[in-house]
């Protein structure tokens, strides 16, 4: 076993040690990058040292306080080399356009920065399949997707084995998400305000009852926390949410069955924490 590539491991490790990634269980961040050098050398037949590194290195610039000089003083010029290739360019506030470099540099990477970009991207859309940020829908979904075939259109030729991969997650993606519509929206009003003059506060959009039943839940969930670890009692706290909270509706298809009352779950996330603390 190499002993740079435990290194570096270790390294990104430290780096990463207080990130989490989006999905829905908030998984430790540094699962991703280890994830990248897994899928290189098992199922893309990728056996580089460089590249290996580059991968499970490849978010530390860009989402850490590391810097290039670092990087080379550590692991030399060729790792830190492929790591900046697919580093995106954080001084650009605009997120698209950040985006949109990513698909027009990719053609001109070197060979080892696209096995990583593979990678990374393979990677992205098995979690978005399997678990994805909790506030994403459908439709921000398939905007990754398509964004991510557009950068890897870039890379075409660089390994066949990866490609096919991606090529049957893009498929997958395309199927569960393409012009499916989203069936429950959830609105967020202030408790003052009368029936006729309720304005939406928040809003968001989910596949599911169970999604948005879980994102209405978390809301009354974090004000009734927030008082609870101010010292509120169960009751108070539950008052307090009542009289001056935002209080999410859901709205959509639905069986009659399938409703949800702020109030009453107020009550009883109270008493559960409160007897948590």
């Amino acid at each position: 076993m190499n002993p740079e590539f435990i290194k570096v491991i270790a390294f990104a490790a430290e780096k990463h040690k207080t990130q989490r990634r989006k999905d829905v269980d908030s998984s430790p961040y540094i699962n991703h990058p280890i994830a990248l050098a897994n899928v290189l050398a098992n199922e893309g037949g990728v056996l580089a040292h460089d590249v290996l590194c580059a991968a499970v290195l490849h978010d530390t610039i860009e989402d850490t306080q590391t810097t290039a000089q670092e990087l080379r003083g550590l692991f030399g010029e060729k790792i830190t080399s492929i790591a900046l290739e697919v580093t995106d360019d954080k001084s650009i506030k605009d997120k698209a356009a950040r985006k949109q470099l990513q698909v027009e540099h990719a053609p001109h990477i070197s060979h080892e920065a696209k096995l990583v970009k593979l990678a990374d991207k393979i990677c992205n859309l098995r979690d978005i399949l399997a678990s994805p940020p909790a506030n994403w829908d459908s439709e921000r979904k398939l905007e990754y997707f398509k964004w991510a075939e557009r950068v890897i259109a870039g890379v075409r030729g660089t390994n066949l084995a990866l490609e096919n991969i991606f090529d049957a997650l893009l498929a997958q993606g395309n199927e569960r998400f393409m012009n499916k519509k989203k069936a429950y929206t959830v609105e967020s009003y202030d408790s003052y305000d009368s029936p006729d003059d309720r304005r939406p506060l928040l809003q968001g959009e989910f596949d599911s009852y169970e999604e948005a039943l879980a994102f209405s839940k978390e809301m009354v969930a974090k004000f009734i926390r927030e008082k609870i670890n101010q010292g509120y009692s169960a009751e108070d706290a539950a008052n307090s949410y009542r009289y001056g909270a935002e209080v999410p509706m859901i709205f959509g298809r639905s069986n009659d069955d399938e409703s949800f009352q702020p109030y009453d779950y107020a009550d009883l996330i109270a008493v559960e924490l409160a007897n948590k603390r």
